[in-house]
């Protein structure tokens, strides 16, 4: 939803302010043009504007020729009549068209939508005006009666922006799905998805970069456009391909906000290079150059950055100076064309691009501070007229002066100290002062339930940043539970804009707006899950959430492989240190102290042997009265038994011993 918008030929920016108020400057003479104020611009405030594209013909150049001869500025004339006319939506429903040579409304176009107007756009080849609102209608204006050409159907919700392609009877639109129409039977030629938001910016690249030698010179195929969402930090690139069904982008821009104003320079047709200037919420320009040949395997990088800020020292601080626009004047890639300040009072300056510095700033005057003319020239209000000696207040001027000294001409009065009013004694003023310090430490408690609800209703009610601040920098469970509990439900869409907010304004708060965004989604469900806004809703905040923790699986894992490797080089250490098995568990040393020892230790015998001693001698005792009762047998040998049984005696102690 553009605010503000260049000519064709970049002479003019047509500025719409809040209070519904249309600003044209002069980028030449760099100064206010025209202005001009609606009757009903309170109930029509303005949402969009776009310019007509220039439009040379012979009627033209007659009229420039008569009043050449009559004595008109020429020059003047013709830039006007180049960029006449400017075509504005409301949020009524109507359209206006604005003339600059007449300096009031040409014509109004109604009856056309039924609800706020997003977008609209004037085709490159006729003299045709297309326009798309919350109603999801697309609307083509029959300037000449002020009634609705053709009008159809082109979403089911709303649509946010449109594009004319420059050299065929197309149109782009744009609600959460990118849509290619063909505008002779109003059917859908071809689909685009790529954006979770709804998509406010549309811009096709004049001509074809790369066109085939057998395909027609009107033809769309391989023709680019680019895409922002709301909400979003990238602008896609996409490439009409028929054939073909892919549906993901050619190439991604990179931002750190989300962009507010898109302009494409005009094509190098020998270096196939084209440059785009994003200004972002913050108030600065990134400068993107592409060569749009292929599919992109990663997302480009702004090639320059420039912003613009004050002449600060030591003891005033530098303050940043918001960029409104950029544009490329045709055929002047490296020329960049900034307006920075405010709708009220705006400044212009070119900026080259030929420089290898990524990271421009400039150091400029703040125009907003500056005093601007009483009269002028192109104002259509008129003012009451005013006296030297009477100062006028405006906006940028009621600041409150610091105290001027006393002259030598003007003495300063001294007032006599009344004697009726007695003295304080010094006693008193510090009971005074006790007294008040504690009446301050009992307001400093915590609120209570009910106060809570109450603050944080007016406080989404007025927008109040410290007494947001106050209410949602409370981090207890319980008391955000019973706060969000009691809240009316008409407060819960208010109350998620702000803390998403939050999450991309300050991050150091997030750990805190996270438990009112969890407490709220799931004290609130049963409303979310019936509302048809769900989704717009949650959008932003899915989309603050999803660009902080894009990186934080791969962030887990690089922490996990370096928790492995600290740990095997910690075991490492702690094994070169302490060897294991530098002690040994028994040492065995060879002593004669310990032979003798074991020389002096009385024989020990087993139970075993005990045993078949006592086995032997049984047998030999029945085997002597076997002998006795045989009459037939041979007489033992007494002597020789006797000396066997010694020897065998020895040798069993023997090998006893051995054993041992």
């Amino acid at each position: 939803m553009a605010t503000c918008a260049f000519s064709a030929n970049g002479n003019y920016l047509a500025v719409s302010s809040p209070d519904g108020r249309l600003s044209v400057w002069s980028t030449v003479e760099k100064s206010l043009k025209q202005q001009y104020i609606p009757s009903a611009h309170l109930s029509a405030t303005l949402t969009c504007l776009a310019w007509r594209h220039s439009r040379k013909n012979q009627e033209h150049k007659k009229r420039r020729r008569s009043k050449k001869h009559k004595g008109g500025d020429s020059e003047t004339d013709q830039a006007i009549e180049e960029t006449d006319l400017i075509a504005m939506g409301t949020i009524g429903g109507s359209v206006l068209i604005y003339s600059m040579r007449q300096g009031d409304l040409k014509s109004r176009l109604e009856k056309g939508h039924e609800d706020t107007v997003n977008d609209v756009c004037w085709d490159r080849l006729e003299d045709t005006l297309y326009s798309c609102g919350d109603d999801g209608n697309i609307v083509e204006w029959d300037l000449v009666h002020g009634v609705p050409k053709n009008k159809w159907k082109g979403d089911k919700g709303s649509v946010h922006s449109l594009a004319v392609c420059p050299i065929s009877n197309a149109l782009l639109s744009a609600g959460r799905m990118i849509k290619l129409w063909n505008l002779d039977d109003q059917e859908v030629l071809k689909q685009f998805s790529g954006h979770a938001s709804p998509v406010t910016r549309l811009l096709f690249t004049p001509f074809n970069l790369y066109p085939k030698e057998t395909e027609d010179t009107a033809s769309i195929e391989g023709l680019h456009f680019l895409s922002a969402a709301q909400n979003e930090r990238v602008i896609n690139v996409w490439q009409i391909k028929s054939k073909t069904k892919s549906k993901t982008a050619a190439a991604s821009l990179l931002l750190q906000q989300e962009p507010s104003f898109v302009d494409i320079s005009y094509p190098d047709q020998r270096k196939k290079t084209i440059r785009v200037a994003a200004v972002t919420r913050e108030g600065c320009v990134h400068v993107f150059s592409l060569v749009l040949n292929g599919q992109a395997k990663e997302p480009f990088q702004p090639s320059h950055t420039i912003s613009i800020a004050t002449q600060g020292d030591k003891v005033v601080t530098p303050r940043p100076i918001t960029i409104i626009a950029a544009h490329f004047a045709r055929g002047q890639q490296d020329r960049l064309l900034l307006a920075y300040g405010s709708s009220f009072k705006t400044a212009f300056e070119f900026v080259s691009l030929e420089t290898d510095q990524k990271e421009i700033c400039l150091v400029r005057d703040d125009p907003s501070l500056k005093k601007s003319s009483q009269e002028m020239s192109g104002d259509k209000i008129k003012r009451p007229g005013t006296s030297e000696d009477a100062t006028v207040l405006t906006p940028y001027s009621s600041a409150p002066l610091k105290p001027a000294l006393a002259t030598d001409s003007e003495t300063p009065v001294r007032r006599k100290r009344k004697a009726d009013k007695p003295e304080v004694s010094l006693e008193d003023k510090l009971m005074a002062l006790s007294m008040a310090q504690s009446q301050a430490d009992t307001s400093k408690e915590h609120p209570n339930l009910n106060s809570m609800v109450t603050l944080l209703t007016q406080a989404l009610q007025s927008q109040d940043k410290n007494l947001l601040e106050k209410v949602l920098g409370q981090n207890k469970a319980n008391v955000i539970k019973r706060t969000v509990h009691r809240l009316p439900v008409t407060l819960i869409e208010p109350l998620l804009h702000e803390l998403a907010r939050r999450l991309d304004k300050t991050p150091e708060s997030a750990l805190t707006t996270t438990v009112w965004t969890k407490t709220v989604l799931r004290e609130k469900a049963s409303f979310l899950t019936s509302s048809p806004e769900l989704v717009r809703m949650i959008s932003e905040i899915y989309e603050k959430i999803s660009g902080r923790t894009h990186a934080g699986k791969k962030l887990n894992m690089l922490q996990g492989k370096l928790d492995l490797m600290l740990s095997q080089v910690a075991s490492q250490k702690a094994g070169s240190e302490e060897e294991p098995y530098s002690n040994a568990l028994l040492v065995y040393e060879e002593d004669s102290e310990e032979e003798n020892l074991m020389e002096s230790l009385p024989a020990v015998t087993s139970e075993s042997e005990v045993d078949w001693e006592e086995e032997d001698a049984s047998d030999g005792e029945s085997s002597a009265s076997d002998m006795d009762e045989e009459d037939d047998g041979i007489p033992e040998d007494k002597g020789s038994d006797e000396e066997s049984s010694e020897e065998s005696e020895e040798e069993d102690s023997d090998e006893f011993e051995e054993k041992k």
